[in-house]
């Protein structure tokens, strides 16, 4: 089951009746001195579904900041890509893709890659199959604005190493689609 990545569900004992969820879009500002004496809610059953809330809350703030031309000529890009069709989503996600990372040199023009971070190694044809499209078709913008795009790099974590992985910034799945599995 997909849903909106912004949404999540409440399934605290408080909640177990009806369908509540938080949108974690909204922020408010206020003073903890309101919630001395206040009665709490539990948002939810277990430390893991609490955990999986810190870390997509988190996601929301911890997106490096790209130059602008590779935020909308790869990054937006990308990210527009895969909210076109919930196929691609599904087709990223059956290859085993856990996750973006991308590396970015110069000042302009700029070289980048992309490393498509996968939980097996042997899923990468899968992977540059569901990929390929895309790359294709922002390979001639990425040139006209002086990005040299290099071949996309399939990898999983045992296969790549360490130096290798941290010189390239994360990019999470789920600030890249729409949607995310339930």
């Amino acid at each position: 089951m997909l849903r909106v990545r912004y949404l999540v569900r409440l399934s605290g004992i408080d909640f177990a009746e009806d369908y509540w969820v938080a949108d974690i879009r909204i922020q408010v500002p206020f003073d903890k001195a309101v919630l001395i004496g206040r009665k709490f809610h539990e948002g939810f059953n277990s430390a893991e579904e609490r955990v999986a809330f810190g870390r997509r809350v988190s996601e929301l703030y911890s997106r490096p900041a790209f130059p602008t031309e590779i935020s909308a000529h790869i990054v937006e890009s990308l990210r527009r890509w895969f909210n076109k069709s919930d196929k691609r989503v599904t087709a990223i996600r059956a290859a085993g893709v856990i996750g973006f990372r991308l590396r970015v040199a110069g000042d302009g023009p700029f070289d980048a890659q992309l490393m498509v971070v996968l939980a097996q190694s042997t899923n990468a044809d899968a992977a540059m199959q569901a990929l390929q499209p895309w790359f294709v078709n922002v390979t001639s913008k990425c040139e006209a604005a002086r990005i040299n795009l290099l071949e996309p790099m399939y990898t999983s974590l045992g296969m790549v190493t360490a130096e290798t992985y941290l010189t390239f910034n994360p990019i999470a799945l789920e600030y890249l689609t729409q949607f995310v599995e339930q």
